[in-house]
């Protein structure tokens, strides 16, 4: 299962990002392998549809989740035609997050948080 992470940089420091779209950059982790696959950055974020483009993005590179603070509509819209599960409103840091939920997919082979 590929989960995409939503990261703003803030001093060298990643974060969840505040908005999907205006995300810095997208970390694709590997729950099965327990590993990070890619590190994509995020080139649309001065877009007006920067979130229709990363979407878009996402969904070819075949994630199954997205965790992010907040998704707009269009996102959430592509993501549902798409079957993939939009995780909002994290109030971890990402490190804290993907520990939490490496130990549930290797107990459940689930996400639900």
């Amino acid at each position: 299962m590929k989960v995409a992470i939503c990261i703003e940089l803030t001093d060298g420091n990643q974060r969840f990002s505040d908005r999907f779209g205006s995300s810095d950059q997208f970390l694709i982790y590997d729950l099965e392998k327990k590993t990070l696959r890619d590190t994509f950055y995020n080139h649309f974020k001065s877009s007006p549809t920067a979130e229709i483009f990363c979407a878009q993005f996402l969904i070819k590179e075949g994630v199954n989740a997205v965790v992010c603070r907040k998704c707009g509509n269009d996102a959430k819209n592509l993501f549902s035609e798409a079957n993939i599960e939009i995780i909002e409103n994290i109030g971890l840091r990402p490190t804290e997050f993907l520990n939490i939920l490496f130990a549930k997919y290797s107990n459940s082979k689930s996400i639900a948080i």
